[in-house]
């Protein structure tokens, strides 16, 4: 061996360490830091929404969910950094305005967020030795990624990619438009914008409480805890009904800007909608029927808080003065963040005890949505059974006597992660869980009677099926694991979508372990190097695109 490829490699590791603390600080030099607190903040947030009325997006109300997911996260991080900062005092709310100063400072800041966040997304990769790392010249580094083509896919399907047939149509995703609703739209925008660039409007009730109602629907269907699952003020069937009315005023709202940005030119200074907090309440309470405490409750709960801020699919709300009685609403974020999984999230940080009554139940749960699936294909779906202790309880077996075939099952349903600590929290977890299929697999292997013993057990010894497949099925997060019919590790909606179209047990299994689930490199999504500048300093980093 080499005698000095240790000592070239520490040099790399150091010049790389070095070029992490130069970085360290470069927000301290932002020109955003000179204006007040609320026309900082309210600036660059503006900024950075109208990337996503660029040309070259689709319509409201999705138009690129990476760019969406990059735009929130990047904020999200570059507000935390700010949190300490002693800005000075506050401008009027009528003095909000992306004037020539202002919009420079705000480029400035949003190019800054975009490279924090990728320095963010992989120096703690590169730490973990989960990326590459190469410093390509003293102020400009290069990421690459340390993984599989299996691993880049199940990274893909993390990121919401999906094959095209197991992808949702856009008619069940994008809020359809009537035309009595168009025509409201048009009536609302004949006067075009004002000169500071502002979009003035009204539109009626009908319009808001149409999109309440489609949104209301399509909540109740995706949300994956019963409605009464209680956090604190206000419980989930609450939050559909809040949610449902918030998404109704913010896609009102996006809508008018992305056309009047094509009718006439993007009106800036009201991509945020700024209003008095009890003004959002009150309306807010009249279009989703629930008692004005119960509104205020969760507005307060989604409101950005700089410390504790994680990006603003959470808390879409930003306080625009010290004692937060004018709100500005991230209309577009509002609209396409999982309101359920955030409100989850919120009562983790706010109240582990309430958050820790709730996930208990979570096994319970998933039980019960896989025995509405596969009841009406006359799959028998069982569980949980014992095992002698020191063993784990299995938690699922789905048995079809059809082709005669058994399925053992461990259930894990973690928070999805945000960040590389979160994350190495949930894979954690998730490698229990394979630990824990494997002994119930040996165990069963040398007692295949003992789960036909069990009241409500099997119909007959695990040794006499035909197909005998074991398998984690989780929702939340996934691990890369190589599938095979021993011990397996597949997502809940892959599941579900592979018994809806193959309609038997063993097929459904056979499916999932070809992979047909993941999406294709290539095909449903790509990984472009990216590069993020800010002053002399850049960084080289492989994203994952869509097609």
């Amino acid at each position: 061996m080499d005698s000095t490829q240790p000592a070239i490699q520490n040099g790399q590791h150091q010049e790389i360490n070095e070029f992490e603390s130069r970085i360290d600080n470069l927000h301290l030099s932002l020109q955003l830091l000179r204006y007040p607190k609320n026309l900082a903040i309210w600036s660059l947030v503006t900024n950075g929404l109208e990337r996503l009325y660029q040309p070259q997006n689709s319509q409201v109300p999705e138009r690129d969910r990476t760019l969406q997911i990059v735009l929130s996260r990047s904020l999200g991080v570059v507000l935390r950094r700010l949190a300490d900062h002693p800005f000075k005092g506050h401008v009027a709310i009528k003095n909000l305005g992306l004037v020539a100063g202002v919009r420079e400072a705000a480029v400035e800041a949003n190019a800054y967020a975009r490279f924090w966040l990728a320095a963010t997304g992989y120096f703690p990769e590169w730490h973990q030795k989960e990326a590459e790392a190469v410093i390509i010249s003293p102020n400009s580094i290069r990421f690459g990624l340390l993984s599989s083509e299996r691993e880049r896919r199940v990274s893909a399907y993390q990121k919401s990619f999906r094959p095209a047939l197991t992808r949702a149509l856009a008619e069940t995703v994008y809020a359809p438009i009537p035309e009595w609703a168009k025509t409201a739209y048009s009536r609302a925008l004949d006067a075009g914008t004002t000169q500071d660039r502002r979009l003035l409007y009204r539109i009626p009730q009908a319009v808001y409480e149409y999109y309440r109602d489609w949104y209301a629907q399509k909540m109740t269907e995706a949300v994956e805890h019963p409605t009464e699952t209680d956090l604190g003020a206000y419980d989930i069937g609450d939050a559909i009904r809040f949610w449902s009315a918030l998404a109704s005023i913010a896609s009102v709202h996006d809508y008018l800007c992305y056309v009047a940005g094509v009718r006439f030119r993007l009106p800036v200074n009201s991509l945020l909608p700024v209003r008095k907090r009890e003004v959002w309440t009150e309306e807010l309470a009249q279009l989703s029927g629930l008692p004005i405490s119960k509104c205020d409750a969760i507005l307060e709960h989604i409101t950005c808080h700089l410390h504790s801020v994680i990006d603003l699919h959470v808390t879409p709300f930003l306080p625009m003065d010290e004692k937060t009685a004018w709100l500005a609403l991230a209309a577009p974020l509002a609209i396409s963040g999982r309101f359920d999984q955030n409100l989850l999230r919120i009562c983790s940080a706010n109240d582990p005890a309430r958050f820790n009554r709730i996930t208990p139940d979570k096994e319970k749960r998933l039980r019960r949505e896989l025995f509405q699936e596969v009841g009406p294909l006359h799959i028998r779906c069982l569980g949980p059974f014992s095992l002698p202790s020191p063993l784990p309880d299995v938690d699922l077996v789905l048995e079809d006597a059809n082709d005669d075939t058994l399925v053992i099952a461990e259930l894990k349903w973690v928070r999805q992660p945000i960040g590389w600590k979160s994350r190495h929290r949930a894979e954690e977890e998730l490698r229990r869980g394979l630990k824990q299929l494997c002994l119930v697999r040996d165990f069963l292997n040398n007692q295949p009677n003992h789960l036909v013993s069990r009241s409500g057990g099997i119909s007959k010894p695990i040794s006499r099926f035909k197909n005998v497949f074991y398998a984690v099925f989780t929702r939340g997060h996934l691990i890369t694991v190589t599938p095979q019919p021993e011990e397996s590790m597949i997502p809940l909606d892959a599941l579900k979508y592979a018994l809806e179209s193959r309609r038997h047990l063993a097929s459904a299994m056979t499916w999932l372990l070809t992979d047909s689930w993941l999406p294709r490199e290539g095909v449903d999504f790509r990984i472009q190097e990216s590069h993020f500048a800010f002053r002399e300093y850049s960084i080289e980093a492989p994203v994952f695109t869509p097609m």
